[in-house]
């Protein structure tokens, strides 16, 4: 329910002129997300960015990164890694 009350906030926020990226996994806050144009990050980007700026260790990057994709993607972190444009 949490997911589904942030995406709410957030598109009433950007209606009155805030505009912020939404954070979740949940499937439906997802949907939710997208249905109203909002800036989705799902955890496994957000700890890719973190690691590319040094704001976590790799180690405990990578921890995080399987808990959260599924078993066939674990090895696509340092791809990932590669990719982000935080630097």
């Amino acid at each position: 329910m949490g997911e589904i009350a942030t995406v709410l906030y957030a598109a009433k926020r950007r209606d009155e002129g805030e505009i912020f990226d939404v954070l979740t996994d949940d499937r439906y806050g997802k949907t939710l997300a997208r249905d109203r144009g909002l800036t989705l990050i799902t955890t496994s980007h957000l700890v890719v960015d973190m690691v590319a700026a040094n704001a976590m260790p790799e180690q405990d990057g990578k921890r995080v990164w399987r808990e959260c994709v599924p078993r066939k993607a674990w090895g696509n972190f340092e791809q990932a890694l590669a990719k982000s444009t935080v630097r």
